[in-house]
């Protein structure tokens, strides 16, 4: 409901549509909601997953994947950039464009698969984490705000800007061409 009353109409000029009444029914995954690289934190063991505030505990399945990855191989990509150059970076990491794009759609059909997402509706579901992501940042930078904190550590810009090339980007979007064209 969430999605439709806040997410969908904020993107209503792009030709947005009910992407969620598209969707088959889904299994709902305990979401992190903002899981970058500046969220892990590794030690000799593994890694631990810290700032949960943006958690929901029924989401949609594979936000989160898809945030990591296009985060993570995107930094490899271009390891210290500037927010323009990142956005760059994970443009064409998810267009297929890089020499992890590869990396990026077999673990992302991995956990298509594992999470039951059927591959025609990966696109869609992805779609709408970034339309989410595309707001997130700015609602998280005023609740802060609201609470007398200084600005919050995301840059909106950054996060605004993937999801509105997402939504132009002919090899990106709902249809995800260049995932439909590598998955199995």
């Amino acid at each position: 409901m969430r999605l439709r009353t806040l997410v969908l109409p904020a993107w209503s000029g792009h030709g947005v549509v009910d992407l969620v009444g598209e969707l088959p029914p889904l299994v709902a995954v305990v979401q992190h909601g903002d899981l970058g690289l500046w969220n892990i934190v590794g030690h000799a063991t593994g890694f631990t997953v810290i700032d949960w505030e943006s958690a929901r505990p029924a989401g949609l399945p594979l936000w989160d994947v898809a945030y990591f990855l296009a985060d993570a191989l995107g930094f490899l990509a271009r390891p210290g950039a500037d927010d323009e150059r990142k956005l760059e970076a994970m443009i064409a990491l998810l267009r297929g464009e890089l020499d992890t794009s590869p990396v990026l759609f077999e673990l992302l059909a991995a956990a298509a698969s594992k999470a039951r997402v059927p591959a025609e509706s990966v696109g869609a579901v992805v779609t709408l984490g970034w339309l989410h992501h595309g707001l997130s940042a700015a609602a998280r930078t005023e609740r802060r705000a609201g609470l007398g904190a200084g600005a919050a550590s995301s840059t909106p810009a950054l996060t605004r800007a993937l999801a509105h090339r997402w939504l132009t980007d002919p090899e990106l979007g709902t249809g995800w061409r260049a995932f439909r064209r590598w998955a199995p």
